[in-house]
């Protein structure tokens, strides 16, 4: 997983955002952990996603993770979880599948 996103802005610049991600993947690999033991929570978490991930999304996807009605349109939900799956498995929380979930 790439954790910088380059960007080209007015007239040629570019802007580059870096974030160190490894305290976000050490989270989730043991959140997949505690969940295999039995240990896991009440609720299901999905991922964990760190904000470079959050504006790399948007910028290759289009979809705003930030924007306070994000979570009640299902359609973009199910597709940031495709997105997940596919391109950051190493951020999921939950031990589900690449095909099931």
């Amino acid at each position: 997983m790439d954790n910088k996103i380059i960007s080209n802005v007015d007239n040629g610049n570019r802007i580059t955002v870096a974030q160190d991600v490894q305290s976000y993947i050490d989270y989730a690999r043991q959140s997949r952990r505690d969940q295999e033991r039995g240990d896991a929570s009440h609720y299901r978490s999905f991922a964990i996603i760190p904000d470079i991930i959050a504006l790399e999304i948007l910028e290759k996807h289009g979809l705003n993770l930030h924007e306070s009605e994000f979570l009640k349109n299902k359609a973009d939900v199910n597709r940031l979880k495709r997105i997940i799956k596919s391109e950051y498995p190493e951020l999921l929380t939950s031990n589900v599948s690449r095909t099931r979930g």
